[in-house]
């Protein structure tokens, strides 16, 4: 089932490790997700986090979970907003990159 595939830990980790090579001293990283991390491996939700705690570690690294539709982004990321209206995604991830990262 490719709805089972959804390795957010994985996903995540990719982006970072594309990120960290910039040469930018300060890099962000959004993640948007529309509900909790689903994949075959049974340890993919304690994956998930400890990819994202290891990140938030990171100084030259601002990571933020934007949840659309769902609040389980609370649970992953410290920093986090919740999109309950998709009409409001475009000025909420604007309202993020101005009020979070500059």
């Amino acid at each position: 089932n490719k709805m089972l595939d959804n390795g957010d830990g994985e996903s995540i980790l990719w982006a970072y490790s594309k990120l960290r090579k910039r040469r930018e001293p300060k890099k962000s990283l959004i993640v948007l997700s529309d509900g909790q991390p689903a994949c075959h491996q049974h340890s993919i939700e304690t994956f998930t986090k400890q990819v994202i705690k290891e990140i938030e570690k990171d100084a030259s690294v601002d990571i933020y979970g934007i949840g659309i539709l769902d609040g389980t982004v609370k649970r992953f990321y410290k920093n986090h907003t919740v999109i309950n209206n998709i009409s409001e995604l475009e000025s909420g991830i604007v309202d993020v990159i101005k009020n979070k990262f500059i």
